[in-house]
């Protein structure tokens, strides 16, 4: 399968392309060029790298040829924030399988906690917002197959975590170590960790080589993501964006 990582040089994509390369896959990574990987991994040898400024060339209009240029079986995209970023993307492609990075802000402040698929989303800020508005278009066009992924912060080598309560501080870390227990604001609901190497990485790369349906999913916890899709099993929301290309993912 021939891949193509938006974004793919930040904490996930240090985790995800990597994975992808050992897993067989034919890799290209579009990026601005500006840095590198968090991690050394010789894989990296074998990804084939396009710098491009996303904004830029949004722009003008020509990200989506772009991409849909490198010819991809699939797309993940680290680096879309708002509804008109999928869109451009989407109206470029034509059947392939796109693994969009959404957040667990589209659903807002926890009511029940672990948070079923199910429940209603309440968004939490502008970029809360946007994360939503981009789903529901995602969800609603019939022109690519699609994954959203909801991790919560991103977490891992290079990126100091913001801690429970929302700061750098390590405090709450250091009373939770102390005695287990600690103050945090709003119902401590605050943040929401997945790890980068544990978590969305890995778990991305098996949402594009699943061959079943797959489910719209997130995953509440600390470090792991989880795929909620099994051989045989029909995938709930993704059902509706799925008959385009059911063979290749």
């Amino acid at each position: 399968m021939r891949a193509v990582v938006i974004g793919g040089t930040g904490h996930i994509g240090t985790y995800l392309v990597p994975s992808l390369v050992r897993a067989g896959h034919d890799v290209v990574v579009v990026s601005r060029g500006s840095r590198q990987p968090h991690g050394v991994d010789p894989t990296w040898r074998e990804v084939e790298l396009v710098a491009c400024d996303r904004v830029a060339s949004e722009k003008d209009g020509r990200f989506g040829s772009l991409i849909a240029s490198l010819q991809p079986d699939a797309v993940v995209d680290l680096m879309c924030f708002t509804p008109a970023q999928a869109e451009q993307l989407v109206l470029a492609l034509d059947g392939q399988h796109v693994v969009h990075t959404g957040s667990v802000w589209s659903y807002g402040p926890s009511t029940l906690v672990p948070t079923p698929e199910d429940a209603p989303k309440n968004p939490y800020g502008k970029y809360g917002v946007d994360k939503l508005a981009i789903e529901r278009y995602l969800m609603g066009q019939d022109r690519v197959r699609t994954t959203v992924v909801h991790p919560g912060h991103i977490s891992g080598p290079g990126w100091m975590p913001i801690g429970p309560a929302g700061n750098l501080e390590p405090a709450v870390l250091d009373s939770l170590r102390a005695d287990g227990s600690c103050l945090l604001p709003d119902r401590g609901g605050g943040v929401r960790f997945t790890h980068s190497g544990l978590g969305t990485g890995p778990s991305q790369r098996r949402l594009l080589e699943t061959r079943a349906p797959i489910r719209e999913w997130h995953r509440r916890t600390t470090t792991l993501f989880r795929t909620l899709a099994s051989p045989g099993s029909r995938g709930g929301r993704l059902d509706q964006t799925d008959r385009r290309r059911n063979a290749d993912a």
